[in-house]
């Protein structure tokens, strides 16, 4: 493919690191392809304006009007309306953080009420119904119901997201189209669409361990705030923003015409090969440096580095590039007619990868250096060579690749 998208930019970097569900040496590999675009809502169907599902209309500008919506569904729930409502519609699994909301029911019901509308794991769906029988705040109603879903939007003061992981995420949107202030953690999509309420434009509360304690927090922070009078302006503002499917597609669109002229989203391999690498005079402190290329399996290679700042100055110095240019690691492979290279992405002064080259039996090396403006690749650092297994699992670090300089 020239590209990958995934739902949200938060979760593209997630997915590079622990969420990649065993993919992530591979998604690392193409991260220069990856991006990410949030998904929309359809403002038709989800428009408090002219909802059919709910009983009174509102705008942000007409935000006195959405009280009657809580009022009406409180009646019919038999819960007290003059005490904060917090909801949740969703899928009812591990992943969305219902044991998390399971641990703070009696924390949410000691002040306020707390209705739940979804379906999906028999465990959870008998331990929030044995919950709602037990407290006369809480109403659990399993099985999916589009217009109750509607009315719960509309009638929240409070909607809670504690997902453990969420690639964008619907209902947070959902709930800000209808200005219920979102508690969600601080994950994927929930990241990119709900900003804290601490901050200048803020409109949610966000937390970020994925732990009852925090959740609780959370939970005490929307109570201060609704005692305050303060959550009108944060469910005004959140009604103001744009989440439209109009606003993701001219992403889309960007993306897609910028592929089609070969955007800087495709990053070809430059025909380098170290043959042609021009060296550059370094510091007298230059065993600081260390740059380590070795085989982990026979589909992947770890590298190291780590390049001083006198180092870099130096070279920022003698290539006559600006100091902000980025390192760029290489991988070459041998071959007949001398190397060619295989890979190559830019990086920070330190770090590691495992780097997917599937390349069994053949003999690769790492390079670190720079191109200057006009294309020219200069080497700083190189690898000792080595040979990808075949059909071994190297484990340790050998010390023979560690390697100072070339």
């Amino acid at each position: 493919s020239d590209q990958v998208t995934t739902v949200s930019s938060t979760y593209m970097q997630e997915i590079l690191l622990d969420q990649g569900f065993g993919l992530e040496p591979v998604l690392r590999y193409y991260q220069q392809k990856l991006y990410g675009i949030v998904n929309g809502l359809d403002y038709d169907v989800w428009n408090p304006e002219w909802d059919p599902f709910i009983p009174a209309h509102f705008t942000a500008s007409a935000f006195s009007k959405r009280s009657q919506n809580k009022q009406h569904l409180c009646a019919e729930l038999g819960l007290d309306g003059k005490r904060p409502l917090f909801v949740m519609v969703s899928r009812l699994s591990h992943q969305k953080g219902l044991d998390l909301v399971l641990d703070c029911v009696e924390d949410i019901t000691k002040e306020g009420c707390f209705v739940l509308c979804g379906d999906g794991d028999a465990d959870f769906c008998d331990a929030f119904t044995q919950k709602a029988h037990q407290d006369p705040h809480m109403v659990s109603h399993l099985g999916f119901n589009e217009k109750l879903s509607h009315r719960l939007y509309a009638s929240a003061d409070f909607y809670l997201m504690p997902s453990m992981y969420e690639p964008c995420g619907l209902a947070q949107l959902i709930a800000m189209r209808y200005g219920a202030v979102p508690i969600v953690r601080k994950t994927g999509g929930l990241k990119d669409t709900v900003r804290p309420f601490q901050e200048s434009g803020g409109v949610g509360i966000v937390f970020d361990q994925y732990d009852a304690t925090a959740l609780r927090c959370a939970i005490e922070t929307a109570f201060g705030l609704y005692r305050e009078n303060k959550i009108a302006a944060f469910a005004k503002r959140a009604m103001g923003q744009n989440f439209s499917w109009e606003e993701s597609a001219k992403n889309y669109l960007a993306l897609y015409q910028k592929l089609l002229h070969q955007s800087d989203y495709q990053t070809p391999l430059r025909p380098i090969t170290p043959s042609d690498a021009l060296h550059i005079p370094l510091p007298e402190n230059y065993d600081a440096d260390i740059l380590v290329g070795m085989p982990v399996n026979s589909g992947f290679v770890y590298t190291h580095w780590e390049v001083t700042p006198a180092t870099l100055q130096v070279a920022h110095q003698y290539t006559k590039v600006d100091s902000s240019q980025s390192l760029t690691l290489q991988l070459f492979r041998a071959t007949a007619k001398g190397a060619e290279s295989v890979f190559e992405t830019t990086v920070p002064a330190m770090g590691e990868a495992d780097i997917f080259q599937y390349l069994p039996g053949q003999t690769l090396w790492a390079e670190l250096g720079m191109f200057d403006s006009d294309g020219n690749w200069f080497r700083l650092m190189t690898s000792t060579r080595f040979t990808l297994p075949r059909d071994t699992i190297c484990t340790g670090q050998d010390a023979a690749n560690w390697q100072r300089a070339d």
